[in-house]
């Protein structure tokens, strides 16, 4: 109802202004002087091309004519020879111009030519402008069309009604859009008596919007005062994002020098634009540094810390297959289907959705050539002692990826093999170290292809396909290690173990520091009770990599030739070294002294092993078996007669 009383009093204000008596849309003029009787006097008026009363402006304008009806008064007529002639020499004048008829149509009642509808050119008339009919001597007096009858009125008229209406709904934005028409030097236009009207609106609406958007951002300005999250700042980038929008929207209005009141319009909201974007800038920096503290300031002891260094070294380390690498590509967010364990972990406790906002925060980082900050490294290095796993080292490797220097990434990688416990995460770094082998010897991308093609068929048990493609691959590149390798990792899980322990073989003779294949090598012969062998093959592997992972190989099968003194020494002395935080080696120690039947330090050493995995099925049957054993040995032995 409010909206059609805008309609109504719109509408009469208009017609009052239009019809108001300014300059006549009609006049009279002599046509002839009659030396008795009255004068011929004709009426001209404004007509539609039929001669009615109601002339059809969109039809004169399409046909770029004017139409004028001249009636002649006091019941006379017109001759024919008036239509031919007479009526020609009646001429339009405006301004200085005098526009001639271009045609001249009779209009019949009972045989009488009673009226005719004279037809004049529009490509010189001007709209705005008053004139007159000239016959003769004699000159009507000014007249002029109302602007209803202008060709843009119905559409200028309809941009301010339907403005009025956006603003009644508080679509402030669309209502100053429908109104930037109304931003021109033409004449027509700005001759509309609503013309000022409708500035006036323009700069009333925007100041509507400005206000809103103002009380938009003071809301979330009062939200950020308690601690941010990733949907207040997801609030933040749409709102500047709307704001840039909106920004673009006004450049017309900016642009419209001809009004004072545009240049405020242009300070004001720019300036509210910078607002936006540096507060917005400031709140994810904030939110950044808020979520990414962890790493600055975090320590093992901390489960949540130590999940998340778990997880991001997961996520950071993953590597399908062999490849070249030039940098390093954003993390995987779904990889993390991939441990149920610590996702589980995540979810329960409370911790997903800001993981997942910490991973994105990590991949902006990345795209601009960092992982961590200097801070989260420092505080990373100076828990080195703490670290499971070569945490600080991996990651400072990544680190240089992210930024392309491939040296010292490359360099970083062989120190991390060192204290690697792990022997799945030891096989991914050196996948990324021959990655980068690969790179550097620009090996056949052809080669690679059928490579991972080889893995894929492997990985979907489809060994014979897969060894084809790794036979293809030594045949098209002759030094090329990893398909030798893969082939006995193949044959392996066929069950061709001496064929495997062949072709891995083949694989260190092409590259002695090749660690894959010494693994699987080196377990062949334990698993086989080939302890001689193993240690031969141990003693040359660890010449060339002295690392914990062959160093606790090297324990483990002295401890099973009962050599628990020297299997000690070597935990002790090597293993404990590199990496004093692993599960394995503290239980191997704990049986060591099992066998040197030193029951109290077997117990202390399974309490460290416990310590670092309390939830251990090991560590539980381990201090069981040690209970029973303290038991029987505490027992009385029975005299017999």
């Amino acid at each position: 109802m409010e909206k059609m009383k805008i309609k109504i009093y719109f509408y009469l204000v208009f017609f009052l202004i239009n019809l108001s008596p300014m300059v006549a849309q009609s006049n009279e003029i002599l046509f002839k002087k009659k030396s008795f009787g009255k004068d011929f006097i004709i009426q001209i008026s404004l007509s539609s091309p039929e001669g009615s009363d109601t002339p059809d402006t969109g039809k004169s304008i399409k046909q770029q004519s004017l139409f004028f009806t001249a009636r002649p008064l006091d019941n006379l007529s017109f001759k024919d020879k008036d239509l031919s002639n007479s009526l020609f020499d009646l001429k339009l004048v405006q301004s200085t111009q005098e526009i001639t008829p271009v045609e001249i149509n009779p209009i019949f009642e009972n045989d009488k030519i009673i009226a005719a509808v004279i037809t004049y050119p529009l490509d010189s008339f001007l709209w705005t402008d008053s004139f007159n009919f000239k016959y003769n001597e004699s000159v009507t007096g000014d007249m002029g069309i109302a602007e209803e009858f202008w060709p843009e009125f119905t559409k200028y008229s309809g941009f301010l009604t339907q403005a009025d209406e956006n603003f009644s709904d508080m679509d402030y934005l669309s209502s100053i859009v429908v109104l930037l028409p109304f931003l021109t030097d033409d004449d027509l236009i700005t001759s509309f008596s609503f013309y000022s009207a409708a500035l006036d609106k323009l700069f009333t609406y925007f100041e509507a919007f400005f206000v809103m958007n103002q009380n938009s951002y003071n809301e979330l300005l009062e939200k950020s005062t308690n601690q941010l999250d990733e949907n207040l700042l997801d609030d933040y980038g749409q709102f500047l994002k709307k704001v840039e929008e909106a920004n673009n929207v006004l450049t017309p209005l900016y642009l419209f020098e001809t009004e004072p009141r545009s240049a405020e319009v242009k300070q004001s909201f720019s300036q509210f634009l910078q607002t936006v974007d540096s507060q917005t800038t400031n709140a994810s920096e904030q939110f950044k540094h808020q979520l990414l503290t962890i790493f600055e300031t975090g320590n093992y002891q901390d489960y949540k810390f130590k999940l998340y260094m778990n997880l991001i070294l997961k996520l950071v380390t993953n590597i399908g297959s062999i490849k070249k690498v030039e940098g390093f590509t954003p993390l995987d967010i779904a990889l993390l289907d991939n441990f149920e364990t610590q996702k589980s972990d995540l979810i329960d406790l409370e911790w997903y959705d800001e993981f997942i906002a910490i991973v994105n925060l990590l991949n902006e980082d990345i795209q601009n050539g960092q992982l961590l900050s200097t801070v989260a490294f420092e505080n990373i290095l100076n828990q080195s002692e703490f670290e499971q796993q070569p945490y600080y080292t991996i990651l400072l490797a990544f680190d240089f990826l992210c930024k392309r220097d491939l040296e010292q990434f490359s360099e970083k990688l062989q120190i991390s093999f060192e204290t690697c416990t792990d022997s799945d995460l030891l096989y991914t770094l050196e996948t990324w170290y021959m990655s980068i082998m690969v790179t550097r010897d620009d090996i056949n991308d052809n080669v690679l292809a059928s490579l991972n093609k080889g893995l894929e068929f492997e990985e979907a048990g489809e060994f014979a396909s897969a060894e084809q493609e790794f036979k293809k691959v030594i045949k098209l590149s002759g030094n090329f290690a990893p398909p030798l390798f893969y082939l006995g990792r193949v044959s392996h899980k066929k069950e061709e173990f001496f064929v495997a322990e062949r072709y891995f073989t083949q694989a260190l003779e092409k590259y002695p520091q090749y660690l894959a294949p010494s693994i699987y090598r080196l377990n062949f012969f334990i698993d086989s009770a080939e302890y001689a062998q193993a240690m031969v093959e141990l003693d040359m592997t660890l010449e060339k990599s002295p690392y914990w992972y062959f160093y606790y190989l090297k324990a483990q099968i002295l401890y099973e030739l009962m050599e628990y003194e020297n299997s000690t020494a070597i935990i002790m002395n090597s293993c404990l070294s590199l990496n004093d935080d692993n599960f394995d080696q503290y239980i191997l120690l704990g049986d060591n002294y099992i066998g040197l039947e030193n029951l109290e330090d077997a117990r202390l050493y399974y309490q460290k092993a416990g310590a670092i995995d309390p939830e251990n099925e090991i560590y539980s049957q381990k201090m069981s078996a040690l209970q029973k054993l303290k038991a029987q040995m505490s027992e009385p032995e029975i005299e017999t007669e």
